[in-house]
């Protein structure tokens, strides 16, 4: 049994592509991920304008334990995320 919890922080303006794949390929693997938007909304809007629903606000997970954070590039969420200090 695998025990392995992702978090996967998302940016507005995040690849769309990036985001999804990483989670799709994590979840056929067996691995539980945990999406968390930025801000207090769970709405992203990616860098081609698909609109993403995080499951979770970052502030909401801060206290979780993770095995990994995977961090979804594009500009400029790439960008938002770099001066996030709660990532860091």
């Amino acid at each position: 049994m695998n025990n392995a919890k992702v978090l996967v922080p998302l940016a507005q303006g995040c690849e769309e592509l990036e985001a999804v794949t990483i989670i799709d390929l994590l979840v056929r693997g067996g691995i539980e991920v945990v999406t968390a938007s930025l801000n207090s909304s769970k709405l992203i809007t990616a860098s081609r304008g698909v609109q993403l629903v995080a499951q979770r606000t970052l502030d909401e997970v801060m206290n979780d334990t993770f095995s990994m954070v995977v961090l979804p590039g594009g500009l400029p969420g790439a960008d938002y995320l770099n001066e996030d200090e709660r990532i860091i």
